[in-house]
Formats: C-alpha cells, structure tokens, sequence
C-alpha cells in the first residue's frame, strides 16, 4: 500500500540505505560544526574584544567559500562526489583539531585563526556543490523531495542545537575541547561516507576544468531552463529580505524586546526549531503536493510570518511567528533544491548547484550588509516589514501570472 501523507511518509528516504547512513552522519557532523561556529566567534571576541573582528572573520570565511565554487562546481561534474566529501571531510577534521591545538598551547593571535577559518572557508567552498549533488545519487527522483527536505531539516535542527551544545561545553571544559569534540564529530560523516556504494555516473575522460569557459557555459545552460531560472530568482528575493534575519536577530532582539540569556537563545534558534516541527507536515504532505503549489503557499506564509514577526509587540507573539517562518523556510527551500536537482541534467549538477550556492551566499551577504544598515536608519520593525512585503508582492505576482507552473517540469511528486 502505498504511504500516505503522516510522519510514516515524511521519513521514506530514511528507509534507504545509503541516504541512512549520510544524514546520520550529516547530523553528528553538522551539530559539531554548529558548536565550532559559535565558539570561533566567542574566541575571536575574547582576543580582540572588538565585535568588528567576528564579523570579518565570518565575512572573509564566506567569501573565500563563494570564490572556490567557482572550481567547485565543475570539479564535482569531472570527479566522483563521494571523493571529494571523503577529502574535504578529512581536512576539515584536521582543522578542527587545528583550532584545538591553538587554543591549548596559548596562541591568541586573531590573524591565525582567522586564516585557518579562510582554510574552512575554501574548504567548504569544495564541498557543499558535491554535498547537495551527492544526494541525487542516494535516491530514486520520486523521492528527491522527500530527502532535500530530510537533510535541509537535519541542518536546521544542528543549527539550533548546536551553538546550544557548543556554549555548555564551553563552559564546563573551554574552547580547546569544543573544538576537539568538533574534530571527533566529523568521524560520523566520514564513516558513513565510507560505507556508501553509488553507481559511477561521471564520464571515464572528463575534460580539464577551465574556469570561466565552465562558467560561461552554466550561465548558458541556466538560461535555456525556465524552472532553474526561477527557482534562482525566488531563493534571491528570499536570501536578501528574509535570510539576513538569522544574522541580524541579535541586534533586534536587544532593540526591541531587551532579550538576554535564554532569552535571547531562543530568539536565535526559532528558526531552526520551527523546521523541525513543521519537518511531518512538508516532507510528509509536500511529496504529495505540485512543486508550484508548495512554493505559492510556502511564499506567500514566509512573507506574512516575516511580517507578523517584525511588528510582533510581545515577546512570545515573536517566537510563534519566528517558529511559522522556520517552517516557510523549509518549505521554500527543500522545494527549490528539488527543482533544481530534478530539471537539471545531471552533466551540468555540479556547477548548477555551485552557481546557486554563490548566488544565495552573495545575495544573504548584500541582504544584511543593506539591512543592517537600514536597522540603523529607519528602525528594525521598519525594516523587517519592507522585506516582508517584498515577499509577500513576489509571491503574489508569481501566482498571479502562472510563472510558478515552470517548477512543476520532469518527476512529479508521487
């Protein structure tokens, strides 16, 4: 009998082997490296006591990762994706022992750190095209959605547990043992890794990569693909007027509401906690639901929740908003990677997916760079509610004009 839309559906990729195995790992891996981000920031501020070096370490960080996509994205279309995680994984194992060992033997110098985090940077660069495209060999097509959706809610729920993990054992042991712990929790992914078996589906003599050339040609074949191309252009709205939200809810929760302590922690993993408990209902009902549906519903909520969020006057009104916008944001974007993954010939996976991991980057890095500075000019609720808007005018002029329906090109949902 086939699955019916419940939390038994939501969970059918799980049931496959070889996607098992990887988001377990991915689980273990990514609250480790939840824990590290947070601690990087707190050691970078305890050196320097200047909020201005954590933000360039992040910035710097981000921008070395958009800059390697650009050899990324081909090289995960020339070389076995299952290759480059199991090297990338290794390094960024070795990093984080790295960060250990500085902190234990007393080097507190910022710039050494910060090149280090450069190191992860690029790293992660290499690594996430290959990630996202590795999952396209995991499972069958008619159950892409379901696992984009799985791993988007795993990442979501190691984003609010996490930094959560990291500050208890940062004070009970310090930073040298939250960035040791980091290091032994990349051993999950790398065994996991190890024990999948995928099909080569990559050509036997691939051609040498060539930066621009590949480049020039993604950007052809992107405009040949109506679904692609919108599916770039919504996660761009999103990434400059929602996603900067995540980054800049620090600077709103002391502006508005006074939050501290726990308070403040909760503001800061809404989000992701809002993911998890909307995870049953959009990896269970979504499989059942046209992508253009999803993304009409998902957009046009996501605007109003953003919305509700800023003009919020209570506290607790806040975080019931902040929980219906991490649900919005699952739903958008599991929805958007699948339609990608889905319309994308597989040939040209790799640098698809690294042009849209450099244009959210790009787009989130403009979005709170321009709201920060708005939060500054004309308020936080102001501006909170000019991107809600945004939102909420782009998701009525996509469905009013039918330029959702291009999602619904190749595998439908089953």
């Amino acid at each position: 009998m086939a699955d019916r839309p419940g939390f038994r559906a939501s969970t059918r990729a799980l049931r496959l082997r070889n996607f098992r195995l990887f988001w377990f790992g991915a689980l273990v891996s990514n609250t480790g490296t939840w824990m590290q981000i947070l601690v990087l920031a707190y050691v970078i501020d305890q050196i320097t006591d200047r909020g201005a070096w954590v933000g360039l370490v992040t910035i710097t960080q981000m921008l070395m990762t958009v800059l390697t996509n650009l050899w990324a994205g081909p090289l995960a279309d020339r070389v076995p994706r299952r290759s480059i995680i199991l090297v990338t994984q290794s390094l960024l194992c070795v990093g984080a022992f790295g960060f250990s060992a500085l902190w234990a033997t007393g080097v507190r110098s910022p710039v050494i750190y910060m090149l280090l985090a450069w190191g992860y940077g690029i790293l992660n660069g290499f690594m996430l095209p290959a990630w996202q495209a590795f999952i396209s060999e995991l499972v069958p097509k008619e159950l892409l959605l379901n696992a984009v959706t799985l791993n988007s809610t795993q990442f979501q729920a190691t984003r609010a547990a996490g930094p959560a993990l990291g500050g208890v054992l940062l004070g009970f042991f310090g930073p040298g043992w939250v960035f040791f712990a980091n290091g032994v929790s990349f051993f999950a992914v790398l065994f996991a890794v190890v024990l999948i078996q995928v099909p080569r589906l990559l050509p036997d003599d691939p051609p040498p990569i060539r930066v621009f050339a590949d480049l020039r040609d993604v950007v052809g074949y992107w405009k040949t693909q109506p679904g692609i191309q919108r599916a770039f252009k919504t996660v761009l709205i999103t990434a400059v007027c929602a996603q900067p939200l995540i980054f800049l809810i620090v600077v709103f929760a002391e502006e508005e509401f006074n939050s501290t302590g726990w308070q403040l922690g909760l503001l800061a993993s809404g989000t992701g906690i809002g993911s998890v408990i909307f995870f049953p209902l959009v990896a269970g009902r979504g499989q059942f639901t046209a992508r253009s549906r999803l993304l009409a519903i998902g957009l046009s909520v996501y605007g109003l929740a953003l919305a509700g969020f800023g003009l919020a006057p209570w506290y607790a009104m806040a975080i019931v908003f902040l929980l219906i916008l991490g649900g919005c944001h699952l739903t958008t974007a599991s929805t958007l990677n699948t339609v990608i993954q889905l319309q994308v010939d597989e040939s040209m996976r790799g640098r698809i997916i690294a042009l849209y991991l450099m244009a959210i980057n790009v787009a989130i890095g403009v979005g709170t760079m321009a709201q920060g500075a708005l939060y500054d000019w004309i308020g936080a609720r102001i501006t909170v509610a000019i991107g809600a808007g945004t939102i909420v005018v782009l998701a009525a002029w996509l469905v009013g004009t039918r330029r959702f329906d291009s999602m619904d090109v190749g595998t439908a949902a089953s």
